[in-house]
């Protein structure tokens, strides 16, 4: 019994809410983790989205694709910026994105008002699958893994070379607006020494406007393209050199200060990075390197992002009884406002290590922790504590304590930085970092056929900036603290093998704690109950998979002082993958089958409306 409760428990990981081809994978290895440890041992809570998932789902974006993760909400961005996405009621610039491991810059905490610049570095064709941790995971990544670590993880090349093309389309329904995609991509081995894998993508959204003539959703076009070269020196070493470059623009009209204007966002993205991995005894070590540069014209305003990372790390078993893993790292992270003459470099060093130690048949401690220091804020302890017990053959418990960190934005914590206009802005040296401390316990039932989970967490999150005004002047300040309380459930029940029923629940309460009037206020586009329900089929008799989900979302306030709200609302997707021939596959999908229109304070869309997608992809 035991053994089927670990095989339904990282299938549910790693199928949460997804097609139940992933459930014949036993074991799910995360590199998130930085260990090889199956999914259902990790000391936290956890999340994937595969391949699959996306494909059934017709998800465009990677919002889109976490969409439906319990604790994980998708709002909309501002201005031209896309979706956010928010981890356990944390907007989405306190949680770490990561593409293969390596750092993107975080650009929403430096461009005001435009939280969602990290969305689009890869195409969801070329996505392997997202791994997501949700809660403060500071001890194993150090800054800006405040609320959570989502890591991107593409495809990798096979042993067969393998070529595709990809047409997608997609149309809002009633109203005309067209979407298109063309996705090309080639990988393989050149020869026992060299893999190669090339993905190119364009996508193109139009423009949906409402009534008075302003942007439901911008028009956009997104060009990106992500080349890896693998060398094999032996058979324990490797080198990889890996390219991303990625081309954005998007305009709509968007009011600003009560006057509704036209807005323009250009960004050009690039990420190079070098791996090198080998072992060391039985140990698996790693030596890695990137820079990632972000080149933003918001609207007239050009930034230069930047975020720079070195660093190694070790795993491996010490006893039978203990698995450790640690690294070290140094970052420098810039920002440069051209036409302000800002330009300052924040410079970090961290150190982390990680023991997990089998204290007998039934219980495992987790032992964690990040040393950080960083040129302006000084160092930082950030501490990790998880108890596991298996119960019995069905029930296991984590019960576990973690610490959240993340510097001021580059700007936010520079005095030099002053921007007038209709409001004069100012950053303040005497920033501290702002920082969260959670608490979480997990109960997990698996059966013959069932899997269930129920996660109960706090976070009480201090030092988080805002502005405050000082004669006459908004200056960023550590003005406001949160408290964030919640609930996350999922249950999946497979109904033999081809059928799966999966339905997940999210409670979140999100406090305001700023001591201010809305002291004790619900923090605002935060909705309080989330729920997701899919079913997933396969037909064998039309070699084809068949998703339906429903999802219901309650009500979320729009202004700090929650007197006015949006509705809530329920949306009803379907899917249908279905393999026309060996070389020949087919997607279709109705997005928002009931048509529900659920637009935010500014008129942007949440639900733009029922939309019909379709994409057919040959492989050679």
């Amino acid at each position: 019994m035991r053994n089927k409760a670990k095989f339904i428990a990282g299938a549910v990981v790693l199928a949460n809410t997804t097609n139940i081809s992933a459930v014949e994978t036993e074991d799910t290895i995360f590199v998130t983790a930085k260990a090889p440890i199956a999914a259902e041992e990790f000391s936290g809570s956890v999340s994937v989205v595969t391949s699959e998932q996306i494909k059934l789902s017709g998800a465009t974006t990677v919002a889109e694709a976490l969409g439906t993760l319990p604790g994980v909400f998708v709002g909309t961005g501002s201005g031209n910026a896309q979706s956010e996405i928010r981890i356990r009621g944390m907007a989405g610039e306190y949680g770490l994105i990561l593409i293969d491991g390596k750092r993107v810059p975080n650009a929403e905490r430096n461009i005001s008002s435009s939280p969602a610049n990290r969305t689009n570095w890869v195409s969801v064709e070329n996505i392997d699958r997202i791994e997501v941790i949700r809660g403060a995971a500071s001890s194993l990544y150090g800054a800006d893994a405040l609320s959570g670590v989502i890591n991107i993880i593409t495809k990798k090349a096979g042993d067969e070379w393998r070529n595709s093309i990809t047409l997608s389309g997609g149309r809002l329904q009633g109203d005309g607006e067209i979407d298109s995609g063309i996705n090309l991509a080639t990988s393989g081995k050149i020869n026992d020494t060299f893999d190669l894998s090339i993905n190119v993508d364009q996508q193109k959204e139009d423009e949906i406007l409402n009534a008075d003539g302003s942007s439901q959703r911008s028009d956009r076009k997104t060009t990106n393209s992500q080349v890896k070269l693998g060398i094999n020196l032996d058979d324990d070493e490797r080198l990889e050199l890996g390219v991303i470059y990625d081309e954005e623009s998007a305009d709509g009209t968007y009011s600003s200060y009560g006057t509704a204007s036209a807005k323009e966002l250009e960004q050009e993205k690039t990420l190079l990075s070098l791996d090198y991995s080998s072992k060391i005894n039985d140990y698996n070590t790693a030596l890695f390197a990137s820079a990632a540069r972000n080149n933003i014209d918001d609207n007239g305003t050009d930034w230069v992002i930047e975020d720079s990372n070195v660093g190694f790390d070790i795993d491996g078993a010490i006893t039978d009884n203990q698995y450790i893993n640690a690294g070290i790292s140094y970052r420098e992270e810039s920002a440069k406002r051209a036409n302000l003459d800002f330009d300052d470099t924040f410079k970090s060093g961290s150190l982390y290590g990680q023991d997990i130690i089998k204290l007998n048949d039934t219980n495992t401690l987790t032992l964690g922790f990040s040393l950080e220091d960083h040129n302006k804020y000084g160092a930082a302890f950030s501490p990790k504590v998880y108890w596991g017990n298996i119960l019995n053959d069905e029930w296991d418990m984590k019960l576990g304590y973690s610490e959240g960190r993340i510097a001021p934005a580059v700007r936010e914590g520079s005095s030099d930085y002053v921007i007038s206009g209709h409001r004069t802005y100012r950053g303040n040296d005497d920033l501290n970092p702002e920082e969260s401390q959670t608490a979480e316990l997990t109960v997990s039932y698996g059966g013959d056929d069932v899997f269930a989970s129920i996660t109960v967490f706090n976070s009480d999150v201090d030092n988080l900036i805002t502005t405050k005004d000082v004669n006459g002047d908004q200056v960023y300040s550590n003005v406001n603290k949160a408290e964030i309380r919640g609930l996350e459930s999922e249950i999946t029940w497979q109904l033999d093998k081809l059928a799966q029923v999966s339905f997940n629940y999210t409670y979140t309460d999100a406090v305001n704690k700023d001591g201010s009037d809305n002291d004790g206020n619900q923090i605002t586009e935060r909705p309080k109950h989330v729920a997701n329900l899919s079913y997933n089929q396969k037909v064998d008799a039309i070699d084809s998979s068949v998703y339906v989900a429903l999802q219901g979302v309650s009500s979320q306030y729009t202004d700090s002082a929650n007197t006015n709200e949006i509705a809530g609302y329920g949306t009803l997707d379907l899917g249908l993958v279905k393999q026309v021939s060996d070389n020949l596959e087919l997607r279709a999908n109705i997005i928002n089958i009931n048509d529900r229109v659920v637009l935010d304070e500014s008129n942007q869309a949440i639900h733009a409306g029922r939309e019909l997608r379709l994409a057919i992809t040959g492989n050679f």
